[in-house]
């Protein structure tokens, strides 16, 4: 079975902690630390960003994805943002430049919106 790679960096941290706890819930998933050792360029290691398939984001008090939080190297990870309130999520295919908006976005949609990063699911 292949296991999606969640990297999660939502804001505020209560909120990113409860999603981490509800995707490790679920047990299909593996969530990527970000850490100041993490080596991008070992191809070997599980660990490594470009091997991440979903990134979890918030939106800034713009309402645009908060992109500055994604390190360099993403290079095949869909994008999923979204608000605190769950009115609006914003995703992005890799590859892609444009956002698709998602309305209302709950935790439903999250989901969904992991699992089909993967073709598998």
């Amino acid at each position: 079975m292949v296991i999606s790679r969640v990297l999660i960096l939502y804001e505020p941290r209560l909120y990113s902690d409860l999603i981490n706890e509800l995707i490790e819930q679920l047990g299909l998933l593996d969530i990527v630390e970000v850490t100041d050792n993490l080596d991008d360029s070992d191809n070997g290691s599980p660990d490594t960003l470009e091997n991440v398939d979903v990134v979890i984001l918030p939106l800034d008090s713009d309402g645009q994805p908060k992109t500055s939080l994604l390190p360099d190297v993403l290079p095949r990870a869909k994008l999923v943002a979204f608000s605190p309130d769950g009115s609006r999520g914003l995703r992005r295919m890799p590859g892609e430049q444009e956002w698709i908006e998602m309305r209302p976005f709950g935790l439903s949609q999250l989901i969904v919106e992991i699992l089909r990063a993967n073709p598998v699911y």
